[in-house]
């Protein structure tokens, strides 16, 4: 099992590096349709060899942000960019179910308090560089939303988690704000800078890689 575990692994590291290269050296967009899925594939992979219990939720985030993030590539048109960005904010409606069904019931008073310093700030940065797409703020707005509940929920997870576990799931949270951000901002500028595809690349890869070692991690705990 730990050897079909690692041969899953390698081959996400395997796929992120392919992946760099295919966006950096501006080969055809259809060899990036391909490896995309198949960076998010051998992570589930992993993830399915790496534990007991199993989170459907967790699969279905994958699934959503494999599709929103194939909307990203093609930044043609703004409607792909408010598709992608649909299929993200599910993706972390999903992040926050996973998050909700392992610290049981909660005060929803803590959540809103906790929630509503982080979302003024994401609210003002993220509408002040995409407030000029007309049409999209609703999506806009509502993404800014599921980022703050998502940190916030995640810094109210730690008395039923161990620290390590929290600081995976912030580090994730974190690059994936980091990695939404400058997609956006690419966007909004029209820019295919090798600089941007790199971060965007590096960011999603390391995000999703630490949210489900985080979930790994949480498992071994259970099961010490």
């Amino acid at each position: 099992m730990t050897e079909k575990k690692n041969i899953f692994l390698v081959a996400y590291i395997f796929s992120v590096l392919l992946y760099l290269v295919v966006r950096s050296l501006n080969y055809p967009k259809v060899y990036a349709f391909v490896v995309q899925p198949f960076m998010l594939l051998t992570l589930g992979g992993y993830y399915l060899l790496s534990v007991d219990k199993k989170s459907k939720f967790y699969l279905l985030a994958l699934f959503s942000t494999m599709i929103g993030s194939l909307f990203f590539i093609e930044k043609s048109s703004v409607e792909n960019f408010i598709i992608g960005l649909i299929f993200s904010f599910i993706a972390n409606m999903f992040f926050l179910l996973i998050i909700v069904h392992r610290m049981g019931i909660i005060k929803m008073k803590d959540v809103f308090v906790r929630a509503l310093p982080i979302y003024v700030l994401l609210a003002m940065l993220v509408c002040s560089f995409f407030a000029v797409f007309i049409g999209v703020k609703v999506i806009i707005f509502l993404y800014s939303i599921s980022l703050a509940l998502l940190l916030a929920f995640v810094f109210i997870y730690n008395k039923a988690s161990i620290l390590k576990v929290k600081s995976l799931l912030l580090a994730g949270i974190f690059l994936m704000v980091v990695r939404d951000f400058f997609t956006g901002l690419s966007t909004l500028l029209n820019l295919e800078d090798r600089f941007y595809i790199l971060l965007d690349i590096v960011c999603h890869a390391g995000a999703m890689y630490l949210i489900c070692q985080a979930l790994i991690e949480e498992d071994r705990s259970v099961r010490a």
